[in-house]
């Protein structure tokens, strides 16, 4: 009979589709020593290639655990969306890269094994093309990648401006065809056989959905706290609602959303018009001294200037114009968003919108991070990269490490009872009793109805309240209630609505 370890190495190799410049030799090599529980997928050989899937057993209980004492991760984050194609990899790269910035050890998970992005969306400049294809620790180290260490059975991470990197795209280059049981294997190895060394934050791109990948992810690896990425569209925000609530089963607490492309920024035609009328009155030397004003030190003196063409001076100084934040105006391409509701209904009041910019997609697409590339260029004094748009991207990946460091400090310095008020039903009543850090209330149930922020009871993009409270029984009561991540509670209503309350809604002095 087939051992467990040979009938998945079959079925790896008998999911890929391989090619000619990467062939997998379905070789077992020793099953290794036994210590029960999680397996752990290995990669041997000096080709450019992986040549044998080598499958053990560890039962290690920290992240990428070579020996007992081996440095441990700190906080795991999980960036996830339930949607495909939010932006999920671009904000975990840049959130990853603004950490760093901030002075903390930070290392990338890339999850995705139908999707790798990782491999593309970070890699030296410099990185020699010939020498990446190389399958030593050398070339790895150079191109950024990681690679197996054979004598430690584990995955050193590649490394690029001090983030440390793995993704299943740097092990196959190629489509992975692999059946949904065999993904959570492969994931659940990469994951638990990566020596990060001692890390403050490993930032894990999660694939999207709400499956047995994501499932298994945020049980066994750990995870901290969870952001949550979507788009302005109404589908994509009844996905973020899904992954709210995956993990809020497995104990997970969301602690931000990211609304990705939540508006287009373009110039704003009245004022641009009145801003060409204004320089067209000016004089030749008054026109230069503006362009010397609105290009900087970069464009010379006034005195090189002066023998520009009048049209060339007033091209550069409306070009300037129109970058300036307070001659552009926001487009909603995709709507206005839920940001709102989602505090309001969640209690989530870490929200971060993130303007729709081409530079962000072209820096990522070259292998650099927004958040590197736009340091590079400050420190060099050079045109703001993206403009004023890309100020605000800059500007909303630091709010967000902000958010993510914040949250994270609490969750570690809080237990789960000190963070939530304790919310109980007093049956001889039936008023909610509210208990927070050592203070106590008291919330009758209709007042407590009729704050129902759903989409039943409040007109959604204008905030009408629709729910009439005279309509609300004075007897109502709630049958059920129960805790909805970090900063809601659930309550299911005797008139049969459901609803959801921040407890910044009903809690005195809640923070």
């Amino acid at each position: 009979m087939k051992t467990l370890n040979s009938i998945l190495l079959a079925s790896i190799a008998t999911s890929l589709w391989l090619s000619d410049a990467f062939t997998l030799h379905s070789r077992l090599l020793s099953r290794g020593e036994k210590r029960g529980g999680m397996s752990r997928l290995f990669q041997a050989g000096g080709t450019a290639t992986p040549e044998v899937l080598k499958i053990t057993s560890s039962s290690d209980p920290e992240i990428a655990t070579a020996e007992e004492d081996h440095p441990t991760v700190k906080n795991v984050v999980a960036v996830s969306s339930c949607k495909g194609g939010v932006g999920k990899s671009t904000v975990s790269v840049n959130l990853a890269f603004a950490l760093r910035d901030k002075g903390f050890k930070v290392g990338i998970l890339d999850m995705d094994v139908h999707g790798p992005s990782l491999p593309t969306m970070v890699h030296p400049p410099d990185a020699d093309p010939k020498r990446a294809i190389e399958n030593t620790p050398e070339a790895a180290k150079e191109a950024g990648r990681p690679y197996f260490d054979a004598d430690a059975q584990v995955w050193i991470p590649g490394e690029v401006g001090d983030v440390k990197l793995n993704s299943w795209g740097f092990v196959v280059n190629r489509a992975s065809i692999v059946r949904g049981p065999l993904v959570v294997q492969l994931v659940r190895n990469l994951a638990m056989n990566t020596a990060w060394g001692d890390l403050d934050y490993l930032i894990v791109d999660m694939p999207p959905g709400t499956g047995d990948v994501q499932l298994t992810l945020a049980q066994e690896m750990n995870v901290t706290a969870a952001v949550v990425v979507t788009t302005p569209q109404k589908l994509a925000f009844t996905d973020v609602v899904k992954g709210i609530e995956m993990f809020d089963i497995v104990k997970v607490p969301s602690v931000a959303v990211v609304e990705n492309m939540a508006y287009y920024s373009v110039p704003d035609e009245e004022k641009i018009s009145s801003e060409a009328v204004r320089l067209a009155g000016l004089s030749d030397e008054d026109l230069a001294s503006e362009a010397f004003r609105l290009e900087g030190a970069a464009a010379g003196g006034v005195s090189e200037l002066r023998g520009e063409k009048r049209e060339e001076l007033l091209k550069a100084c409306l070009r300037r114009s129109m970058g300036k934040a307070q001659n552009r105006r926001k487009q909603y391409l995709f709507g206005y968003g839920h940001g709102q509701r989602i505090r309001e209904m969640w209690g989530i009041q870490n929200c971060v919108q993130l303007p729709l910019v081409d530079e962000l997609a072209a820096q990522s697409d070259h292998g650099r991070p927004f958040v590197e590339a736009y340091g590079i260029l400050e420190k060099e004094k050079k045109q703001r990269l993206g403009g004023e748009d890309g100020r605000r991207v800059m500007e909303g990946f630091n709010t967000l490490a902000d958010m993510v460091t914040r949250e994270v400090d609490q969750i570690n310095r809080e237990s789960e009872e000190e963070r939530r008020p304790v919310v109980m039903v007093m049956e001889a009543t039936n008023e909610l009793a509210v208990g927070y850090k050592g203070e106590m209330a008291q919330v009758a149930p209709k007042d407590l109805r009729s704050k129902c922020r759903c989409a039943l009871c409040v007109e959604e993009m204008t905030g009408r309240q629709k729910l009439d409270p005279n309509t609300i029984s004075d007897d109502i009561r709630a049958l059920r209630i129960g805790p909805v991540g970090n900063y809601a509670i659930f309550v299911e209503w005797s008139d049969g609505h459901k609803s959801i309350y921040p407890y910044k809604t009903f809690v005195p002095n809640y923070e």
